[in-house]
């Protein structure tokens, strides 16, 4: 059996989509670089001739020289129109975004100064052209810099629980070291640490306090905190014990008067809590044989509280026979 003849053509073969690329690609290098060349120049003359119109935010703090200062505001915010190219306007806010411009005033004087804000002093390049600037004024105090101690008051605020009050305060560090102008400086007399509360409390107080001038442009440069330290007790008052019983040791004698009013000064609640009873006025023995019948004699008052304190003069007794008759002994 004959095998049967193929009589069908092949396909011719067919070019690839990217063939043609290449050549076009290749093709006359040297009029394509010229053509690129020229596309870049005049990109690059656009950026230059056209010009834009800018709205400029600076920030602008006036720098004192060593030895002075600048009181009030020293950092202005300023507002400049300007016309530039766009090459030269991106090229200035790239330098200048988010800086802060210091102007030294080494060359203004103590006192006030009026500073005209123009181009060299805001450092704008000549490319730009200046419209306006807002504001076109500022005004500059520099004083003379200086240090000086001062004491520390504790501000203190509230008041105790009821009975209580405030007996002292102290404050750690009691003198800080205070800098600023030297009218100011002069012129402070005290450094506050607080607000310290001590509304109703009924204990000491121990408490760590902010300090403060309460002075723009006066601070204090050796601690920003100090301990206030508040003690608090009952206020003192003085009230009158009536029928104080007086005892002589002595057998067979007896005072006149026989019970004393005293008058005694200490905390309100240790004299709330005291009572009559409590205390005695005592004539020793060894001081009342001693003694001559008729004669007076000082006493001694026993049972007073701790912080209470006899107030007047000191009480004094007549030393008289007693008229009680002496127990008998009994017999053993």
């Amino acid at each position: 059996m004959n095998d049967e003849l193929d009589t069908s053509t092949p396909e011719p073969n067919r070019p690839s989509r990217l063939s043609g690329l290449l050549p076009a690609l290749t093709e006359d290098l040297g009029l394509k670089a010229v053509a690129l060349l020229l596309a870049l120049a005049f990109w690059g003359s656009v950026q230059l001739s056209t010009d834009v119109h800018e709205q400029l935010n600076l920030r602008l703090a006036f720098i004192a020289p060593e030895g002075q200062m600048v009181v009030g505001e020293k950092t202005f915010r300023v507002q400049i129109n300007v016309v530039a190219s766009l090459a030269s306007m991106e090229q200035y806010q790239r330098r200048r975004k988010g800086a802060v411009l210091r102007v030294p005033t080494d060359s203004y004087g103590l006192g006030n100064s009026t500073v005209y804000l123009n181009r060299d002093l805001l450092a704008l390049p000549k490319s730009m052209r200046v419209e306006a600037i807002r504001p076109s004024v500022v005004r500059v105090r520099l004083a003379r810099r200086i240090t000086r101690q001062v004491p520390v008051r504790a501000q203190l605020t509230g008041a105790p629980a009821t009975g209580l009050k405030v007996k002292r305060w102290e404050v750690v560090p009691d003198q800080v070291t205070i800098d600023g102008p030297e009218e100011a400086v002069n012129a402070l007399k005290e450094v506050i640490a607080g607000p310290v509360s001590v509304d109703k409390v009924v204990s000491n107080v121990l408490r760590t306090a902010p300090l403060r001038t309460g002075v723009m442009g006066v601070q204090v440069v050796d601690f920003h905190e100090a301990e206030v330290r508040v003690e608090i007790a009952a206020p003192l008052l003085d009230r009158q014990f009536k029928g104080v019983r007086v005892v002589v040791k002595a057998e067979g004698l007896e005072a006149i008067p026989q019970r004393l009013t005293l008058r005694l000064k200490g905390p309100l609640d240790t004299l709330n809590r005291l009572e009559t009873g409590d205390l005695r006025a005592l004539v020793p023995r060894e001081l009342a044989e001693q003694t001559r019948l008729g004669t007076e004699v000082s006493v001694q008052l026993e049972g007073l509280p701790q912080g209470v304190v006899r107030l007047g003069p000191v009480p004094k007794v007549r030393l008289v026979k007693s008229a009680k008759k002496p127990k008998e002994k009994e017999p053993r």
